[in-house]
């Protein structure tokens, strides 16, 4: 539907509630612009964080995968060479990256670990992917993606909308700060 609609609100738990994004304003001036959970968790400076002070932690039940992804996705696409891969991976300090087609449809995961058990001139195909617990959708719910990361190999997940694009990653280390967040 990708609509937009503003709502000028003063009662904080409200705009948490309903809100994808929250402009926090201040005589005119943006302090903060941010998914609600990231307002809560990192307010811009202590005016906001005053805001929303009343305001209850975000219950773990109401967040979506697309709430507390990173949305920067590294991707290479079908038929790179696995040092291209490897190249961005060192330079994004990332372990894993997406593996899309030429449509940008997400085909699957592949670590660097793997990656460099072969000759760097190597091309990746389909039987090179990790498929396995490589994504879930934008609507997965916090409690769904429990039991991706209880499972010790998940150290990251692809986040993808209806049409298999690739939106953003959800690390191990993010899912448990967001769940330890809830409880401290």
């Amino acid at each position: 539907m990708q609509k937009t609609i503003v709502l000028v609100t003063h009662d904080m738990d409200e705009a948490l509630m309903l809100a994808d994004r929250i402009i926090v304003m201040k005589q005119g001036e943006v302090i903060q612009f941010a998914k609600p959970v990231d307002i809560l968790e990192k307010p811009a400076n202590e005016f906001v964080k005053s805001l929303f002070s009343s305001s209850q932690k975000t219950e773990i039940s109401t967040l979506f995968a697309e709430e507390i992804m990173e949305e920067r996705v590294i991707s290479v696409t079908m038929n790179s060479a696995v040092s291209e891969a490897l190249s961005l991976m060192a330079e994004h300090k990332r372990r894993t990256v997406a593996v899309i087609d030429e449509k940008n449809i997400f085909k699957g995961k592949i670590s660097r670990d793997f990656l460099e058990l072969f000759s760097p001139s190597e091309r990746i195909d389909e039987a090179l992917l990790d498929k396995e617990n490589a994504y879930v959708t934008v609507d997965t719910t916090f409690r769904e993606l429990i039991k991706y990361f209880k499972d010790e190999r998940v150290r990251e997940l692809f986040v993808v909308d209806k049409e298999m694009h690739p939106k953003g990653l959800i690390s191990q280390q993010v899912f448990l700060d967001v769940l330890y967040n809830q409880f401290s």
